[in-house]
């Protein structure tokens, strides 16, 4: 039944991700319109202004910043309205194109009101400044000035964290001609850009956009970008930072120079020509000092000339290049933007079930939603991160809520008797396993260690189960690399499935991959166990590929997942030609390469299993080419050369066929005439005995009264050798005890 649900729900899956991504949105949406995503926005907004690369110094502006060391040299602060003339004076001698005067006056300080009334009213290209507020806070201009309407305001727009990320171009207020009132930088910017015959006009059929030169300003809006604002008042703009404060002279962004400088005259007589300067506070005394995106724990605090410098330096930029302003989204957009990302969080939530692949899916997408904002916002295009992050992370969680508690049901239903891996299979993929068994084309491997049954004989149980963990532990992490599935381990063999319980198209090549890096592994294991005084351990491996039955496999008490087949027997069928080190396939899984020129094939021959009526063709692998790039040849410990000496007096034996388990009672008398540590050739005593076959299977003994003592069983295979003339034949030993290896080393050193 639970599987029948699944598979029901699986049938839905388009309709679940639907339905869960468009509620992740409406939730995430409803979250950011009431702001509650407002300040971690701004927060990224401001990580993303950090990060991008700063502008290059603006050579358009200047700034006269009044410094502490100002402070002292005019003996105090407010300097009077005599020596603030003198100031302003020097600075108009220059010829700068336009003055900013950031500072209030709108009652006289000390003497010399008369002198600077004077100056204002003969100077035409000074702008001065007014605080609006309520009374009684509202600070007025000079009243020079103010007839002259030569006034821009000073108010900053100030976030929910007192950042300064707004700047206010024109604000409508009660006044007697009822025209808005523009900001100290539009001011300036305009009056700079004058002399370049460039003028502000009204976008046709728009309400909110302007032209200035080579760019269309569109005034910011209540949800513009990461913000969530109910109301907005004036006309704003998002202030595009050239870079970091000027709390560092190596880090500003726009020429500075002091007040004492200025009126000691040590600046070139044009260092200002044709210039913006705004004067104004820059000592942090003169409590000016404000929050900005590069502001860290009251590091890098602009002062408000530098603020109001660069969004006249933006505005100026924007008219002459057109490459400053930032844009934002339409909302739709925005919600649409959420809405992707709300989709690729349900599907990810349906589908990367498994933690490591979830992981890895994890960390690219979501990198992938940062370089997406990031590389927009370097084109000063700023959208929202956090929000989609949000819905993209809520779908995830939602989905995935919905699966843990469907696949809690199946574990508690299947997991008590099947394995993990099986059970997991079924969550991920539950119309690929029947578990009543099913027909299936895969690939089987199966290796088995040559001569470990002799080697367990002679060795303690504990040292034996040393070495077959060794062994075994590391051929499961290979096993596990090719995505194998383990059915069982039988002593020191393995049966090893590709294509159940997961299907791939490569099967056979990853087959074929994993036996040559099991082989290679081999040889890691070998080094321990030399190093514990052993013998080394040798492995064949025999591949083949068929249709199997598999699936759950025994009675409603006990069961396991496993294959059946004539298939699975061929195989252990194959893998019984094989000598030590060797990998043989057959000609199903040779057929199945897709590319078959990729595998390097030391040698083919002809077969009969016993069983089967049919001749077969089995090959020797010694490589595989392209993806995988493998190659035996490369083996730590390369397969020995076996070099056979003769003996000048042969050594009888008896030899005895041997079929699987069964050995026969009939022994057969031959002599060894070439002798090596793992080869032999052999003279058959009855030339009327037909010669083994090769590939069949030897059981050897010496007679007790033989010159050597030797003593034990040594059990060889057949090898092929067309160069041997009969009754001649040619044996590999597969498991050669300790006491007739070392037997053999005498023989053969004594004849070198």
């Amino acid at each position: 039944m639970i599987v029948k649900l699944f598979l029901f729900l699986k049938s839905r899956n388009l309709r679940i991700i639907a339905v869960n991504s468009l509620l992740s949105t409406l939730v995430i949406i409803i979250l950011s319109s009431n702001g509650a995503l407002e300040l971690a926005e701004l927060h990224f907004f401001d990580h993303l202004v950090q990060k991008r690369p700063e502008r290059s110094i603006d050579p358009n502006i200047v700034l006269v910043g009044i410094t502490e060391s100002d402070i002292k040299y005019l003996n105090g602060w407010p300097v009077s309205d005599l020596k603030l003339t003198q100031i302003l004076t020097n600075i108009k001698k220059q010829n700068p194109r336009v003055i900013g005067l950031n500072l209030y006056r709108d009652i006289p300080v000390m003497d010399g009101y008369d002198t600077l009334a004077d100056f204002f009213r003969n100077t035409n290209n000074i702008i001065g400044v007014e605080y609006l507020d309520e009374f009684p806070h509202h600070i007025e201009p000079p009243v020079v000035l103010k007839e002259k309407k030569l006034v821009g305001i000073s108010n900053f727009i100030t976030d929910r964290d007192s950042s300064v990320r707004r700047y206010f171009l024109t604000v409508s207020v009660k006044s007697d001609d009822n025209n808005p009132k523009m900001s100290l930088a539009v001011m300036l910017a305009f009056r700079f850009l004058e002399e370049e015959d460039i003028q502000l006009k009204a976008v046709p059929n728009t309400k909110s956009s302007y032209q200035l030169g080579e760019s269309i300003f569109h005034l910011f809006k209540e949800n513009d970008g990461g913000y969530a604002q109910k109301k907005i008042y004036g006309s704003q703009i998002l202030i595009n930072y050239r870079g970091n404060s000027c709390e560092k002279v190596e880090q500003c962004k726009f020429p500075i120079v002091s007040v004492e400088d200025i009126l000691e005259e040590r600046i070139d007589s044009d260092f200002l020509e044709n210039k913006v300067v705004i004067l104004g506070p820059f000592a942090s005394s003169l409590s000016d000092s404000h929050s900005t995106p590069y502001t860290n724990s009251n590091q890098n605090l602009f002062s408000g000339i530098e603020i109001h410098a660069h969004v006249t330096s933006q505005l100026i930029d924007a008219a002459l290049k057109g490459d400053v302003l930032f844009r934002t989204w339409h909302e739709f957009s925005e919600w649409g933007w959420l809405f992707l990302w709300a989709i690729l969080g349900s599907s990810f939530g349906l589908y990367a079930t498994k933690r490591r692949l979830a992981l890895l899916l994890f960390i690219p997408l979501s990198l992938s939603s940062y370089g997406i904002t990031y590389w927009l916002f370097l084109e000063n295009i700023w959208i929202p991160f956090v929000a989609p992050f949000s819905s993209f992370t809520l779908a995830i969680v939602s989905s995935t809520a919905f699966i843990g508690r469907l696949a809690g049901k199946i574990r508690n239903t299947f997991g008590r008797y099947l394995s993990d891996e099986i059970v997991e299979t079924l969550l991920d993929k539950p119309g690929g396993l029947n578990l009543g068994g099913e027909r299936r084309t895969i690939t089987i491997l199966t290796s088995d260690l040559r001569g470990f049954t002799s080697f367990s004989e002679c060795h303690d149980p504990e040292e034996v189960i040393e070495v077959l963990n060794l062994y075994l532990g590391k051929m499961a992490d290979v096993i596990t690399r090719y995505s194998g599935t383990i059915d069982e381990f039988m002593g020191d063999g393995i049966l090893v499935l590709f294509g159940a319980p997961i299907e791939r198209d490569d099967d056979p090549e990853r087959a074929i991959a994993c036996a040559i890096s099991m082989q290679q592994a081999l040889d890691k294991v070998n080094e321990k166990i030399i190093a514990m005084n052993l013998r080394p351990l040798e492995m064949g491996i025999g591949i083949n590929t068929g249709e199997v039955l598999v699936g759950n496999i025994g009675s409603k008490k006990r069961s396991k997942y496993g294959v059946v087949g004539n298939q699975v027997n061929l195989t252990y069928r194959i893998e019984s030609y094989t000598l030590g080190g060797q990998i043989l396939i057959s000609e199903n899984t040779y057929k199945s390469i897709k590319e078959q020129d990729q595998l390097m094939i030391l040698g083919y021959e002809q077969v009969t299993p016993k069983g089967i009526t049919k001749t077969l063709t089995i090959y020797e692998v010694g490589g595989i080419r392209g993806k995988y790039d493998l190659d035996l040849s490369q083996r730590i410990i390369p397969r020995e050369v076996k070099v056979l000496r003769p003996i000048p007096k042969v050594i009888p034996i008896n030899f005895y066929f041997v079929e699987g388990k069964d050995i026969e009672e009939q022994p057969h008398l031959a002599y060894i005439q070439k002798l090596s540590e793992h080869e032999a050739y052999l003279l058959l005593s009855n030339f009327e005995l037909l010669l083994p076959e090769p590939f069949s299977n030897l059981k050897l003994n010496f007679f007790p009264a033989n010159p050597h003592s030797i003593k034990g069983d040594i059990y060889a295979k057949v090898l092929k050798n067309e160069s041997l003339i009969a009754p001649q034949f040619h044996i590999s030993f597969t498991s050669l005890p300790q006491e007739i290896y070392g037997e053999f080393l005498k023989i053969i050193k004594c004849h070198i």
